[in-house]
């Protein structure tokens, strides 16, 4: 959960599981945001957040600032909170680097609520490409 390590492109079988999991969850429960694990023979949910985000493109978090700083996910989760500690209303933050939006970084900055982008759009991936972070 360091944020550290890149995306993988998953196994296709693996693929199909988790796309059928987030259909099924969807079906049941409307939009919703989800970890998940495989173990090989099935996907397991490790956490669920219930409603929609309003990440989109290559916005995070909505919303215009009148100062923007640049951040450099390879600094990691603490030195953004730490930035982020140091922001007042009316700033937004660039992120630079390989960041999902079901990442921790960007689960920071939903929660810091300051508007944020990124600065390359690491959305716009092929649809068979799903994030993986590997714990360490």
């Amino acid at each position: 959960m360091l944020n550290t390590a890149k995306r993988v492109v998953l196994p296709a079988a693996i693929q199909v599981d988790i796309t059928e999991l987030h259909q099924d969850i969807f079906n049941q429960l409307g939009p919703a945001q989800f970890e998940s694990a495989h173990d090989g023979m099935k996907p397991w949910i490790v956490q669920i957040h219930h409603g929609e985000t309003e990440s989109a493109g290559n916005v995070i978090v909505p919303g215009e600032a009148y100062k923007w700083h640049h951040f450099d996910v390879n600094l990691g989760l603490e030195a953004l909170r730490s930035k982020i500690h140091l922001m007042v209303v009316g700033e937004g933050l660039i992120i630079v680097g390989d960041v999902g939006f079901t990442s921790h970084i960007a689960g920071v900055l939903r929660e810091a609520k300051f508007p944020a982008r990124l600065s390359s759009d690491w959305s716009k991936m092929d649809e068979q490409t799903i994030e993986v972070r590997l714990h360490q």
